[in-house]
């Protein structure tokens, strides 16, 4: 699903441990598939944190991680479309 959404220039949250590991496994497929990827915030699990680093990615929001990644990709999602409304 990463690469086509990769394909089709859609820009891809990485928000907690499982899309981390589904990014990396993209990542691997087709390195150029990186620049699609947004680090929402952190999680609590660590491995997280060292695929992000393995990926070169940053989180977009820097907080205390969070136990729920859906509200993570929320508030990741909310700070990407801001800032395309400002560029706009």
């Amino acid at each position: 699903l990463m690469l086509v959404a990769a394909a089709g220039r859609v820009p891809i949250i990485v928000d907690g441990l499982v899309a981390a590991a589904a990014a990396y496994t993209a990542a691997s497929l087709n390195p150029a598939i990186r620049s699609s990827f947004i680090a929402g915030p952190p999680s609590q699990h660590p491995a997280h944190a060292f695929i992000l680093q393995k990926l070169g990615l940053r989180p977009l929001i820097d907080e205390a991680p969070l136990s729920q990644t859906a509200v993570g990709a929320a508030r990741a999602f909310a700070a990407v479309d801001e800032a395309v409304e400002l560029l706009s």
